[in-house]
Order: structure tokens, then C-alpha cells, then sequence
């Protein structure tokens, strides 16, 4: 049982442990390909969230979104992600301590997403955890099978036969890593096997994420169309006070006027990730909308939250991932080593073929399943060649139509572009599921009104309306006419949902 399970599929378990391995320490390998990530240590200097944040937005002005994140250590550059209209989403490199922003690269431009993309599933986001969970209870049965095949194997963990032959050597080799290796098999068996799980939850409606907070629409009536946001040091003081201790990590800042600022970090817990300590703030009030703690979180959240720093050893700096790093590197050779063993074991049948003796008909899935991320791969490289603007929906704005259906989900975009303001409103869906002769104007308090137009002036050339700075605070809404009458009017008052 315990061979015939981890043999067939050994060669894509292999590939998705040389790959976890190195995703253990992806960030460290950025930091040394990428120069713009290296900056000059500073150990005691504060961060300047404020500086960082302002920079930004003046390189990027036409953004949707800005997350920013702390730097991993004291000589590494924060990276910022960016959700351009234009570009795409970007990762902005941005000295930490001074806001200087030192460069910018597609999001995909970057060894650690893809090599953890394609270790949790196969480059593949839709569906590629059903190709690559299993693999978790895969490795979960081998180890526990293990256990019940090696006699008293207790008494193994210094026995490796050197004088027996090559196949006695790889064989007590395999079981000295295995035993060495036994508490990281199973919490990568454990962790491996709830991915799976977690997208089966999700896929069926289930919602195991902390929920996401929106600024009541009451209070959001009362606003102007575009308001300042608070200072964001003021934003780091007011999360700040909610925790005994709280060092913010991430700090993602929308654009529009309905979307609260969302502050997360670590607190007491050792284990969990920024998002389960975490501050929801009115942008514009400063108002605390709804504090995130792991104390206050179901046992199933903070699972969810413990998972990836268990899986991937990043939960107490660069001396734990080391761990990691080594016992990773030694199930990569246990791997090997068990396809050696039965390699050794059935050399008389050569003729049969290595690949077809260890994998059986089982190659074919296997082949099968290497070809997922050559072909999203090759997707993935014209993402990071800035070939194709990996574009992420920040703002859903479902439009209600009276007496004609409704309209699909949209996206409002709002940024400026040289002195002008632009207003793009992106219907998502075919033009073919449209109403027939809808129309888009910008009204203005003064009962002025621009017309949407296409044309290059616009984001992605898309119809857009294009005013001047100035008339910003005059800002009325956006109306939807058919057939020259008015049948809907775009505010920000109009509920938006937004994904994590």
C-alpha cells in the first residue's frame, strides 16, 4: 500500500515538493535576483507609512487600489501593490523608511508568486487545488502506512546500511530521512490535505474568511462624490490603539468613498497571519467599523490563519524558515530515494521501461497534469512581461434597472490622468448582454452633464468622460439612459461588494 500510493504519483509529488522547498524561502531568492528590492539596512529607523503611501499616488496616479506592506527585514525594500487602471496590478518596490519609490514590475514579475502559485496549484487558480490537494492525503497515507510496513521502526533512526549494496543503502536512507522527517510529513500531510479541503468549502458557498465590512450607506448618502481621505499616520495610530500590542503589516487603501481603509498585522499570536489581527477604518471619518482579533475568532478562523505559516515556516523570522528549508530538502530526497528502491528492485524488467513500471497507467495522468502549468505558464510569463494587465476587480457595482431586468456588475473607475479627471464605468460582462442603446453621462450638481466617450483619453481606451480637476467636488452621479430617458443613477451610495 504504502510503495503503490507514493509511487504512482511520484513524479508530480516530487515537483510539488522541490517547489514547496523553494517557496520556503521565495522571498530571499526575490531579494537576490531583484536589485530593487536591496536597500541599505535600518534597524532601528521607523517606517514612513505616510511618505510610502503619498509617492505612490503621485507616480501612480491612476490607481484603484494601494495595498502597502512592511518590508520582510530591515534591508529589504516594502512592496506595494498597485492596482493601476491602466497597467494592471503592480508590484511597486518603495523604500520604507524614506518613500522613495525605486521601481515597479508586473505582478507576476517575481519568483516567489510564481513558484508558490505553482507549488499550491499548478499555475492553475481555477481548479488547480483539486490537482494538487490530494497530494496532501496522499502523503498523509504514505506516512501513516509507513509506520504499520517498517517493523519496530523506533529503533531506525541511526540505521543506514553502507556495506549491503546500493539498493540496502537508498532503502535505509529512505527510512532514516522518513523517521527524521516524521512530525514535518505530517504537519505538510495535515496543512497539504486542508487546502484541499478549504477549496472544496469555498467552492460550495461555504464562507470561512473573516467577514468584510462596508460603510453604512446612510452615512455615505451624507458625503460629497469624492472626499479626502485621513492621514495615513492617522491611520496607523487609530489601529494601533485597538490591539495591547500591534505592529501593522499591511495597509490597503482604496480609492473610492465606500470601501473602508483596512489595516492588518500581528498582535500576541505567534502563528497567524496579518489578516487575523486586523482594523476596518472609515476613510474619511476615522471611525473604528469593526475590529478582527484572534481571540474573538472562531477555532475553525484561526486554523485558517495558522495553516500557511504552518506549511510554509514563516512565523518566526529567517532562523525557522532554515528549519524548513532543510527538512524540505530532505523530502525531496526521501521522494527520490523511494523511486530509487523500486527502481533497484525491478531492474530485470527494464524492457517494460522505468517511467511505465513506477507509474503504470497512472503516467498518463501524470502527463496530463505537467501540462497544466506549461500552458498557464506560458500565460504567467506574458503576465510578467507586462504583455497582458493582470486586471483585479476592486469595485462591483451592481445596477439596478427598473422594469428591465438588471444590469450586469460593473466597475467604476475614477483617477486622473495629466490635469484631468477620468470616470470609466466597465460593464462586466459581453457587450451582447447589454440593454440596447444605454448611454453614460457624468451630471454635475449644476445639472451639466459629460457624455461617455471612447477614445485614447479614457483607461484602456474604454468610454470614458474626461473634466477637469477642479469640477471634482461638483460631482453629482453617473446616469444610465435608454432610449434618452434617465433609468438609473450611479452614486456612491450604491452598495459594492468587494472580494479579499
Amino acid at each position: 500500500m504504502h510503495s503503490w500510493v507514493g509511487l504512482k504519483l511520484s513524479l508530480l509529488m516530487f515537483i510539488v515538493c522541490v517547489t514547496g522547498t523553494l517557496a520556503v524561502i521565495s522571498h530571499e531568492v526575490d531579494w537576490l535576483i531583484n536589485s530593487k528590492l536591496r536597500i541599505e539596512a535600518q534597524s532601528n529607523q521607523a517606517i514612513d507609512w505616510e511618505a510610502m503611501y503619498a509617492n505612490i499616488q503621485r507616480e501612480y496616479p491612476n490607481n484603484t487600489s494601494i495595498a502597502l506592506n512592511a518590508p520582510l527585514y530591515s534591508n529589504f525594500a516594502s512592496i506595494a501593490t498597485v492596482n493601476d487602471a491602466e497597467r494592471g496590478v503592480l508590484r511597486v518596490f518603495v523604500n520604507p523608511y524614506t518613500g522613495e519609490v525605486l521601481g515597479d514590475a508586473a505582478w507576476y514579475a517575481s519568483f516567489q508568486r510564481v513558484v508558490r502559485d505553482l507549488h499550491r496549484y499548478l499555475l492553475a487558480p481555477k481548479g488547480g487545488i483539486y490537482l494538487v490537494g490530494p497530494l496532501g492525503v496522499i502523503l498523509l497515507i504514505s506516512t501513516i502506512t509507513a509506520l504499520f510496513f517498517y517493523k519496530r521502526w523506533w529503533r531506525g533512526f541511526f540505521k543506514i546500511r553502507l556495506n549491503n549494496g546500493s539498493r540496502a543503502f537508498w532503502g535505509s536512507l529512505h527510512k532514516v530521512i522518513g523517521l527524521w522527517s516524521l512530525w514535518f510529513l505530517l504537519l505538510i500531510g495535515i496543512t497539504g490535505t486542508w487546502y484541499l479541503v478549504e477549496g472544496i468549502m469555498s467552492d460550495a458557498g461555504m464562507r470561512i474568511q473573516h467577514e468584510r465590512v462596508l460603510i453604512d450607506e446612510d452615512v455615505l448618502s451624507k458625503r460629497p462624490f469624492m472626499v479626502e481621505h485621513i492621514p495615513v499616520s492617522e491611520v496607523i495610530t487609530i489601529a494601533t490603539q485597538q490591539f495591547e500590542h500591534f505592529s501593522p503589516n499591511i495597509i490597503v487603501i482604496p480609492r473610492n468613498q465606500t470601501s473602508p481603509i483596512y489595516v492588518g498585522g500581528y498582535a500576541d499570536a505567534l502563528l497567524s497571519r496579518p489578516r487575523a489581527n486586523a482594523v476596518y477604518i472609515d476613510p474619511v471619518s476615522g471611525d473604528v467599523l469593526n475590529v478582527i482579533t484572534t481571540k474573538g475568532a472562531s477555532a475553525l478562523l484561526n486554523w485558517v490563519d495558522m495553516a500557511d505559516s504552518l506549511h510554509f515556516g514563516n512565523f518566526a523570522g529567517l532562523v525557522v524558515k532554515l528549519i524548513w528549508l532543510v527538512f524540505g530538502v530532505l523530502l525531496c530526497m526521501m521522494s527520490a530515494s523511494g523511486i530509487v528502491v523500486f527502481v533497484k528492485r525491478i531492474q530485470n524488467r527494464r524492457d517494460e521501461g522505468w517511467v511505465k513500471t513506477i507509474l503504470g497507467g497512472a503516467r498518463f495522468l501524470t502527463y496530463i497534469l505537467l501540462l497544466v502549468p506549461l500552458i498557464f505558464g506560458s500565460t504567467i510569463w506574458l503576465y510578467s512581461q507586462n504583455a497582458i494587465a493582470f486586471v483585479l476587480q476592486e469595485q462591483e457595482v451592481l445596477l439596478l434597472v427598473e422594469g428591465d431586468g438588471e444590469f450586469p456588475s460593473a466597475t467604476m473607475y475614477i483617477g486622473t490622468k495629466d490635469e484631468n479627471t477620468v470616470v470609466h464605468v466597465s460593464f462586466n460582462c459581453a457587450s451582447a448582454c447589454l440593454p440596447k442603446k444605454h448611454r453614460l453621462e457624468l451630471v454635475f450638481s449644476n445639472g451639466d452633464a459629460k457624455k461617455f466617450k471612447s477614445g485614447f483619453s479614457g483607461f484602456r481606451g474604454a468610454p470614458s468622460a474626461v473634466f477637469a480637476t477642479s469640477k471634482v467636488p461638483t460631482i453629482s452621479h453617473v446616469s444610465v439612459t435608454m432610449d434618452n430617458q434617465e433609468v438609473f443613477q450611479l452614486k456612491p451610495t450604491t452598495r459594492i461588494t468587494t472580494d479579499e
